[in-house]
């Protein structure tokens, strides 16, 4: 099969979706099918066929609305049996929602109801939301794939998309990167960032601090202090590292958090 697939950067190292999008990429590509990758980014992987799609990145609204419109025409200049989108993009064969619906990102990223409805005002947010919209609606897409029953039933209650539509595929992982031998690096790691043999620690691995939860995170081991159960919490991704270091010394836990920033070796921790 001629196969498309869009991904705005499609770059092992950079986060879940793009890593998702790299393995789907060289599966279809190992099972002998021709795979034409639309991206802004990538990784040379001379197996695929890469076509570059031009975005505005230096102003939020023209950057949600530059890349799928710039995708949607390059994608017409040629004929695919399948078009499989990772990004919000209509008309496809196949979508999948990797990061939830738009509608429940802003409820988690802004938990007051007053600021998420101004939020929602904003042309950024409504433009995201205006696409979402158009996604969803029966025609526009053949098949959804997501990650979760929850994110399938959100689907269904925000959007009425029938459930006979999706088709929930958890997440998989790569057995040769991760598995029990990453325990050899343990010890250099304590080293590097002064962690005692002993002490017990929690791994946070996200680039979306706050749609992860990663506050919440830090109030239960505040929680634990309280209860004379130490941990300590290793932080690794991209996020606003300043504010949750403020929050860390409010809760008087930062001396127990490591903000490890992005890496591109996440087996080794």
């Amino acid at each position: 099969m001629k196969i498309a697939i869009v991904v705005k950067e499609h770059i092992e190292t950079k986060g879940g979706l793009e890593r998702y999008a790299v393995t789907l990429s060289r599966g279809l590509t190992a099972r002998g099918h021709e795979v034409h990758v639309y991206a802004n980014r990538w990784d040379v992987d001379e197996s695929l066929i890469f076509h570059y799609v031009p975005c505005v990145k230096w102003l939020n609204l023209l950057k949600v609305i530059t890349f799928p419109a710039n995708a949607r025409k390059h994608l017409a200049k040629s004929s695919f049996d399948l078009v499989y989108s990772l990004t919000p993009l209509y008309p496809v064969d196949i979508y999948r929602v990797g990061e939830g619906i738009h509608a429940d990102v802003l409820r988690a990223r802004f938990p007051n109801p007053l600021k998420r409805f101004l939020k929602r005002l904003t042309p950024k947010h409504r433009s995201i939301l205006a696409i979402e919209k158009r996604l969803f609606t029966k025609g526009n897409y053949r098949a959804i794939i997501t990650n979760s029953k929850l994110v399938k039933e959100r689907l269904n209650q925000v959007y009425d998309v029938p459930f006979q539509d999706i088709e929930v595929i958890y997440n998989g992982y790569d057995d040769k990167l991760f598995n029990t031998n990453t325990r050899a690096y343990r010890g250099n790691l304590r080293d590097t960032y002064g962690i005692g043999d002993k002490e017990k620690v929690l791994l946070f691995a996200s680039n979306d601090f706050k749609r992860k939860g990663l506050v919440y995170l830090l109030e239960a081991i505040a929680f634990l202090n309280r209860r004379d159960i130490r941990v300590r919490l290793m932080v690794v991704g991209k996020g606003k590292t300043a504010q949750y270091k403020r929050i860390a010394e409010r809760l008087g836990i930062l001396s127990q958090v490591i903000f490890a920033g992005a890496v591109t070796d996440i087996e080794r921790y």
